[in-house]
This record gives structure tokens, sequence and C-alpha cells, in this order.
């Protein structure tokens, strides 16, 4: 009587040939998954790509600059007329990058 249970050379529903088996040891993916971008990369991206021209120079922007620059120029731009809100954003920004060695008066460029 021929034996029931399933054998090695046997092809059909959820078993390929032999041949076109993966090996034992070896993944069916040996890339893994690629690496998802995290929002600190997404962000630097961002920050550091360049302004729309047409927004830029709608604002009186330097339209080379990126957009982190343009952000920053803004908030002093807006502190510069007064606005409050700007105004804490600036003083936060010079407390943490500003106050470390750069005087009121230093002819040294950002």
């Amino acid at each position: 009587m021929e034996d029931d249970g399933p054998d090695d050379s046997s092809v059909g529903y959820k078993r390929p040939p032999a041949a076109n088996r993966f090996k034992a040891g070896k993944s069916g993916n040996p890339r893994g998954r690629p690496k998802q971008r995290g929002l600190k990369e997404i962000f630097l991206n961002a920050a550091a790509s360049p302004m729309d021209r047409r927004y830029a120079e709608e604002l009186r922007l330097d339209p080379e600059a990126s957009q982190l620059e343009t952000y920053v120029t803004s908030v002093f731009r807006r502190a510069h007329c007064g606005d409050p809100q700007a105004m804490r954003q600036v003083l936060a920004l010079w407390m943490r990058y500003g106050s470390d060695g750069m005087e009121a008066g230093d002819d040294e460029e950002i």
C-alpha cells in the first residue's frame, strides 16, 4: 500500500517543485523590508530644500535660500514689526543659538 504522508517530491497546491523552493536557512526576502523615512529625515530634507521661487519673490525673500532660512527671516521680520509671538520665538532662538560668542555689534556673518 502507498504511504499517504507528504512526500518531498510531490508538487501541487502550496507545494512548489523542489528546485523552486526556498533553500534552507535562506530568507525569501534577503534585502529585507525597505527602511521608512523618519520624521527627522523628512523635516531636514524639507528645511534644506529651496523655497518656491514665486512665493519667495511675493514675500520679498531670497528665492535661493532654504525654507528654514526663509522661515527664520520671516520670524525676524514679524518680530521687527511688533508681533509679540515672533519676538518670543526670536528671543528663544537667541537664547539657544545666538548667545554663544555672538555679541551685539559683531561684524561676523551668521
